[in-house]
């Protein structure tokens, strides 16, 4: 006896509220967490740089009554911002959005593509200025890395920190960045377990970074915030089979991060942001239309004192 099955009487259509995209998480970009934004009217210029030298010399003194005080003064100099055009456009034909069924909402996602592909181009500048030896006073390897089972990593950043305090005149260091592999090898690390638990304690609670922090901050006296960097991009041409690489290396940044940019106040990095837009059009001869999103932006350390930086942290 003839039966209907169930694909006689379904024709398989797009779900509207179920799909497949890929980018990097949102909390995994945290360049504009470690770089804050100022906004700048003009694409480059100076800022003032005063000689810190000057600031810490003591040259008042005591006098005697009708004597002149001591004068004294400081110097300044300057430095440059130079912010760099960056942008991306997705080329969306009339023919495509008319045929796409309603779950591609293609428009919808050639305006995430575009945003993302930005964030994650600033991520990986970012990730390039701030893991770079030669923006910083001091950088080094660490003694024993720490993977190792001997090495000493809390007393390591600890020292860190205070270095970066005694250079900057009691800035303390509150902001702690390490790429994932490295995270990853601190978790279980007994020296960490040690001193966020306490010899021999319950160590059933798995180490996270806000454990980690609440840790540092009572040993520093500041709030400590620590950013684990997971990005990771595809270095492969389109086209070519993808190879995908981690944006954030084995590496560890050490550095005083201020939470209120503005101009005179010392901070590792800071991401000096002209312009920001993400803008739609039609193109009536081409019968397209195109997504863009463009920003002008100078991701930079611009104090050398401010950070400590390990290389090589993990093997």
């Amino acid at each position: 006896m003839p039966r209907l099955l169930p694909a006689d009487v379904h024709t398989d259509r797009y779900l509207t509220n179920v799909g497949l995209a890929w980018m990097n998480d949102a909390d995994n970009y945290i360049a504009s967490k470690i770089a804050p934004v100022i906004k700048v009217t003009n694409e480059s210029d100076k800022y003032p740089t005063w000689t810190k030298a000057d600031f810490f010399r003591n040259e008042a003194k005591k006098i005697a009554a009708g004597d002149p005080a001591p004068r004294g003064g400081f110097t300044v100099s300057s430095d440059t911002y130079s912010c760099d055009e960056v942008a991306i456009a997705n080329v969306l034909p009339a023919r495509l959005i008319r045929n796409a069924d309603s779950a591609y909402k293609v428009q919808t996602m050639a305006t995430r593509w575009t945003t993302d592909q930005l964030l994650l181009k600033r991520e990986i500048d970012a990730a390039t200025e701030i893991f770079s030896a030669t923006n910083y006073t001091n950088t080094a390897a660490v003694g024993t890395q720490w993977s190792n089972a001997a090495a000493t990593p809390v007393s390591d950043m600890l020292a860190a920190m205070d270095l970066v305090e005694d250079q900057t005149g009691g800035l303390r260091a509150n902001t702690i960045v390490m790429g994932a592999e490295v995270w990853r090898e601190l978790v279980d690390h007994s020296q960490v377990l040690t001193f966020v638990y306490g010899p021999g304690a319950d160590r059933a609670m798995p180490i996270t970074p806000k454990l980690l922090e609440n840790y540092f901050s009572n040993v520093v006296g500041t709030p400590v915030r620590i950013f684990v960097g997971r990005g990771v991009y595809n270095t492969s041409a389109e086209n070519a089979t993808a190879s995908y690489s981690k944006i954030w290396g084995k590496n560890c940044w050490i550095a005083h991060v201020t939470t209120t940019p503005a101009a005179m106040v010392p901070s590792a990095a800071y991401t000096f942001q002209a312009n920001y837009e993400v803008r739609k059009w039609y193109e009536q001869h081409t019968k397209n239309t195109v997504v863009e999103a463009r920003e002008l932006r100078d991701i930079k350390p611009v104090s050398a004192d401010c950070a400590y930086y390990y290389t090589s942290a993990v093997a």
